[in-house]
């Protein structure tokens, strides 16, 4: 079991996530994730957004992914 299925299992087994597929679900989140990072952590990117946007847009991404409250 990856860490990402790890930690969405934890968040279901504690009561903060809804019951899902931890497989297809952690593997959408790290899929996600460095799709998103491609183009704003690019070289080519002189004008994208800052670090602190980039991880809270990631916050928000993975929290409405597994549907957090």
């Amino acid at each position: 079991m990856s860490m990402v299925e790890y930690a969405v299992q934890a968040g279901i087994a504690a009561g903060e996530l809804p019951e899902q597929n931890v497989s297809l679900t952690a593997a959408a989140l790290v899929g996600g994730c460095g799709e998103a990072l491609v183009g704003p952590l690019s070289p080519l990117a002189a004008s994208g957004p800052g670090a602190d946007a980039i991880v809270e847009a990631l916050r928000t991404f993975f929290g409405h992914a597994v549907d957090a409250p």
